[in-house]
């Protein structure tokens, strides 16, 4: 099972430097309004704050529409901890 993972823009560089193509490519098929991507999913999946609603979304090009992961980037970090300690 694959785990998401989330990391600042200098990690990001240093670690994937493919992550900003694969940004562009899968943003590129889609409209959408501003984004600030902050990782993935595990799955091959672009995840981004929406910067209109704020709410965290995921793209991944095998899907025509983008999915609703949680209403903020908050919400997001909760929910990761929460099945952190689910694992405890």
């Amino acid at each position: 099972m694959a785990e998401p993972w989330i990391f600042d823009l200098k990690e990001l560089e240093e670690n994937y430097t493919f992550f900003e193509e694969a940004y562009e490519e899968y943003m590129s098929e889609c409209e959408h309004g501003q984004a600030f991507p902050i990782g993935g999913l595990g799955d091959g999946s672009i995840v981004f704050i929406d910067l209109e609603s704020g709410k965290v979304r995921g793209y991944n090009n095998d899907y025509a529409d983008f999915e609703e992961i949680a209403e903020s980037f908050s919400e997001l970090i909760l929910d990761l901890v929460e099945q952190v300690e689910s694992y405890s």
